[in-house]
């Protein structure tokens, strides 16, 4: 169901990008909405295959890729149009372009700031306000 609701989603996307075709909105992108919380739901997380490493990663990540995403995306919009790249970037392409760079930087600002904070935050402020009876001990 997942691989059925994302190539419908390839699809529509190409088509609505290259064909400049209209869908009703509830019935094609809801439906495969739909489609793709049905096929999350009827997971037994019992038997699932192991998660790649990369997912887990990209999942880790998450919160910087949220947090810098719409920062870097900017920037990369303003150097592509200060560079005059415009012309040689397809319109098509553009948008996956900086999703790509913006999720790629994300995950450097996680690597190099955001998995430190977070290592320094649950030592200095979590662990010592849920176990403050652990600070006494050796």
């Amino acid at each position: 169901m997942f691989g059925i609701a994302n190539l419908g989603y390839v699809i529509l996307g190409m088509l609505v990008a290259w064909k400049n075709i209209e869908f009703d909105r509830i019935t094609t992108w809801g439906g495969l909405a739909a489609l793709l919380i049905i096929a999350a739901t009827s997971i037994d997380l019992k038997d699932s295959p192991k998660i790649p490493a990369l997912l887990i990663f990209l999942g880790s990540a998450s919160y910087s890729i949220f947090l810098t995403h719409r920062s870097l995306i900017s920037a990369s919009t303003k150097i592509v149009q200060k560079a005059n790249l415009g012309k040689k970037i397809d319109g098509f392409f553009a948008p996956a372009i900086l999703a790509v760079l913006a999720v790629v930087l994300g995950c450097i600002f996680y690597f190099l700031i955001g998995k430190k904070m977070t290592v320094f935050l649950r030592k200095n402020l979590v662990e010592k306000m849920f176990h403050p009876q652990a600070q006494g001990r050796i």
